[in-house]
C-alpha cells in the first residue's frame, strides 16, 4: 500500500469541514483497512486524532461505525502479533471505546462491544492472560459494559 495514499487521505481528512467529503475519506480509510490489516499499524497514531473526532460526533452514526471497523480490522489482524504501535494511544483508545457503550445507536453499541473485545485480546500474552502493564485497562470497559447492561 502507498504510504503516500494513506498520507493524502489523512491530510484531506484533517483540512475538510466537508461532512459529505469526511464521511467517504472515513469509507475509503475503511475499505484500506480491510485490505491492509496490521499495515495500518504505523499510521494508526497518525489516525487516532480523526478517529476521536469522528466518534465524538453523535450525529454522524456512519463515520462512527466506519471508525469502529477500522479498529476493528486492525485489532484483529494485531492479535498474537505482541505490542504494536497502536497500544501506546491505549487510554485514548479506551475512552473512546467506552464512549460507544453508552452511545444511544444500537449500531454504533454493538460494533463497540465487539471492537471492545478486538481491542482487549490484543492485550493479552499467547496464554490468553492479559499483559500485566495493560491490564489496568480492562476494569474500566467491564465497569461501562455492566452499567449499560444494569440500564437495560
Amino acid at each position: 500500500m502507498s504510504e503516500g495514499t494513506i498520507h493524502s487521505l489523512l491530510k484531506e481528512l484533517k483540512a475538510t469541514k466537508n461532512s459529505n467529503v469526511r464521511s467517504q475519506i472515513f469509507k475509503t480509510l475503511s475499505a484500506l483497512a480491510k485490505a491492509i490489516q496490521f499495515e495500518l499499524d504505523g499510521y494508526f497514531l497518525l489516525l487516532i486524532p480523526e478517529l476521536i473526532k469522528s466518534i465524538n460526533d453523535a450525529h454522524n452514526i456512519e463515520n462512527i461505525l466506519d471508525s469502529l471497523m477500522i479498529m476493528s480490522r486492525l485489532f484483529r489482524s494485531a492479535k498474537g502479533k505482541g505490542v504494536a504501535k497502536f497500544h501506546s494511544a491505549s487510554k485514548e483508545i479506551c475512552e473512546m471505546l467506552k464512549s460507544t457503550v453508552d452511545h444511544n445507536n444500537l449500531r454504533v453499541v454493538g460494533l463497540g462491544l465487539r471492537v471492545i473485545g478486538h481491542f482487549i485480546s490484543t492485550l493479552e500474552d499467547a496464554d490468553g492472560k492479559l499483559i500485566p502493564q495493560f491490564s489496568i485497562l480492562a476494569k474500566p470497559f467491564h465497569t461501562a459494559i455492566h452499567q449499560h447492561l444494569s440500564k437495560q
